[in-house]
């Protein structure tokens, strides 16, 4: 949902998790693990599989897969008030069909944003603990992505609620921007809380992104996180 679309409903975003990832949205489904299998770093592995993108609902779609170098935390470890707790890393970006095209840096901050009762389709989540979180995508010249999100995450379940806004630029001349808000029906024995301590530690080794809105207003409508072993 845009928000500033009051009309608009939020999207039901549906999320899968299992020992070797996370699937969400349009790719669940759709991947294999692990999604190195796709990639072809060297330009030495012309017969790899394909992951099989959702068909576009529309033109303008894009997909893309990112690498981290290393692998990077998904959530801090501690989460305390009044403190952004930050880190960054190396990544490799590749396109829909596993071809290497540019390195970047990524940097993501965390901001505890105190706690609150989340509602959705009637089942009620209290006590969500809601964080601010800010992930740049930083490729030079060529483009910067900034993801700004608010996140609800319900304790045993995980992220059930979620407003993202996708803004930054490609090629120094095309701008873009948009906000949407997700439903998320969230993953059984995940915990949640202030600290992080009660939940697995998870690291993101590779993402898949598909985009089903593309530049000026891109959409996230699928994602696929591999954790690193």
């Amino acid at each position: 949902m845009n928000p500033s679309r009051t009309h608009e409903s939020p999207a039901h975003y549906v999320q899968s998790e299992d020992n070797h990832g996370r699937e969400e949205g349009l790719l669940v489904g759709h991947v294999d693990w692990p999604l190195s299998i796709y990639l072809d770093p060297h330009s030495n592995r012309p017969g790899r599989p394909k992951l099989k993108w959702p068909t576009p609902p529309r033109r303008g779609t894009e997909a893309v897969f990112v690498e981290f170098h290393p692998p990077t935390d998904e959530w801090p470890r501690v989460v305390r008030k009044g403190v952004t707790e930050e880190w960054q890393v190396e990544m490799s970006a590749y396109d829909r069909d596993g071809v290497p095209f540019a390195r970047g840096l990524a940097t993501r901050r965390v901001v505890w944003d105190g706690y609150e009762l989340v509602e959705i389709n009637g089942a009620a989540y209290p006590d969500s603990l809601r964080l601010q979180v800010e992930t740049n995508l930083s490729f030079g010249w060529w483009a910067n992505i900034r993801a700004r999100e608010t996140v609800w995450l319900a304790r045993h379940i995980g992220v059930v609620r979620r407003i993202e806004r996708l803004s930054g630029h490609a090629l120094l001349l095309f701008r873009f921007g948009s906000t949407h808000e997700y439903a998320l029906h969230g993953c059984e024995g995940k915990e949640s809380s202030d600290t992080a301590t009660d939940a697995p530690r998870r690291r993101w080794a590779r993402l898949a992104v598909y985009l089903d809105r593309s530049v000026p207003r891109p959409r996230v409508g699928g994602l696929a996180v591999e954790w690193a072993e």
